[in-house]
């Protein structure tokens, strides 16, 4: 009885780890264990997906959030989870933001209701580094294979397009 046990605790410390090292050694409670959505996959054309008008502004180098909202616009429910991909343009040039680390958890839309997630960006000012001057955001939802691409609504960015722990990054899907 104790072999079992003790081969029980090494069986669950030994994927605890390999959860961790695949999540970039930061455990994140919750993302794990989510239940299963309850709906389907929310397809990009059931969804109207917009900005929360104009980013409101801060003093720059302060981190500014923008909000989108992902509006079901069909006629059933439908689920998303996780994160959004989100690559900022700015002429020829294009950002991918990176994730944060919040846990996340299936949302189910039935008709008419409205989720939203977060780009945090750290505005831009003279004297502050590399200039990012975004002018759209194409936003590519989980697990979707077609995107949409809206104008940004903020200030220019400070550029951190190559840092590992950038001020700039994308939250995820929430109620």
């Amino acid at each position: 009885m104790r072999l079992r046990n003790l081969t029980a605790a090494i069986t669950v410390t030994a994927a605890l780890g390999l959860g961790m090292a695949a999540s970039g050694g930061t455990a994140s409670a919750g993302t794990g264990d989510a239940p299963a959505p309850t709906a389907p996959a929310c397809d990009t054309s059931a969804l109207r997906i917009a900005f929360d008008g104009k980013a409101h502004y801060s003093a720059p180098g302060e981190q500014i959030p923008v909000i989108v909202h992902l509006t079901n616009t069909s006629g059933t429910a439908c689920s998303l989870q996780g994160f959004p991909d989100v690559d900022l343009n700015a002429g020829s040039d294009t950002w991918s933001l990176l994730h944060n680390n919040d846990d996340h958890i299936p949302v189910t839309l039935t008709p008419g209701t409205s989720a939203h997630f977060a780009i945090t960006y750290i505005s831009w000012q003279e004297g502050m580094g590399t200039e990012f001057d975004a002018t759209s955001a194409t936003i590519t939802l989980p697990g979707a294979t077609t995107s949409v691409t809206l104008p940004w609504p903020g200030s220019s960015i400070v550029g951190q397009n190559g840092a590992t722990h950038p001020g700039t990054y994308v939250g995820p899907i929430s109620l």
